[in-house]
């Protein structure tokens, strides 16, 4: 069924109806048919979702269960959005947790996350590439923790630069690397 009622009037009841806080139902004539407008609150954002609904041969058993089918509705548009926020979450604190800081290669934990799936996968034959900068010590003593850092950011770089893009480069720590 078509809507046959001025869009201005149902804004004038609508905006009528959000500013009226207690009004969770609300039953209006439009253009001289009745219709049901269910106001359902989405939590913690100060937004609704409002159902207008023809009343036109609903009984009010109808009408309850009209209501009913709307909050069960908003419900799991509210729980599909609470699990997405929450996997977007858990995959964030899951790529941070394996990546270093500084330079972004993957951190000791995914190193051994990875070295442990190549040899279980058997994935043969592999190298493993161990190497550390020297001298970072001295230059955080001398020039400062920024110079360091500075140094710790250019030599992945030039790792990322070195290796192919089908290598697994990770800083272990401190000043250590690790290519697989």
């Amino acid at each position: 069924m078509a809507a046959d009622f001025d869009l201005k009037e149902l804004s004038a009841v609508i905006s009528n109806m959000s500013q009226d806080l207690a009004a969770d139902t609300l039953q209006v004539v439009l253009a001289g048919n009745d219709y049901l407008i269910c106001k359902t609150p989405i939590p913690d954002t100060g937004w609704s979702v409002l159902s207008v609904l023809p009343t036109e041969g609903l009984m009010q058993y109808d009408r309850v269960l009209i209501v009913c089918l709307g909050v069960a509705w908003f419900c799991l548009v509210f729980f599909v959005i609470l699990l997405f926020n929450q996997a977007r979450r858990f995959g964030i604190y899951k790529i941070l947790s394996e990546h270093d800081h500084l330079t972004g290669l993957g951190n000791r934990l995914a190193f051994e996350k990875d070295l442990r799936s190549f040899k279980e996968e058997k994935d043969y034959p592999f190298s493993l590439v161990m190497l550390d900068v020297d001298g970072l010590k001295l230059i955080n003593d001398t020039l400062g923790p920024s110079a360091g850092d500075s140094l710790l950011r250019r030599t992945s770089m030039l790792l990322q630069d070195s290796f192919r893009e089908s290598d697994y480069i990770y800083r272990m720590g401190g000043d250590e690397f690790a290519i697989i």
